[in-house]
């Protein structure tokens, strides 16, 4: 009777050492996790920067266009 409670007691602290086991691996990949959404934050926020600096640059072009086609039709028309 007393091997048998022994036996359980043993068992329970082998379930309980693989729980903490995988509770200690979820916290990893949790970890990981939170470092890869900081890492896509700064992705995206430099591709936010991209994106206004091609924004500017068109503008930019558009408007010498529209200088360069005013100049064209002040001088040759």
């Amino acid at each position: 009777m007393v091997e048998s409670v022994v036996e359980k007691i043993e068992g329970d602290v082998g379930s309980l050492a693989k729980g903490l086991h995988e509770l200690e691996a979820i916290k990893e990949r949790a970890q990981r996790c939170e470092k890869e959404i900081v890492y896509l934050k700064d992705v995206v926020s430099l591709c936010e920067k991209e994106v206004q600096e091609l924004r500017s640059f068109k503008n930019m072009v558009v408007c010498g266009g529209l200088v360069m086609a005013m100049v064209y039709y002040v001088f040759f028309a």
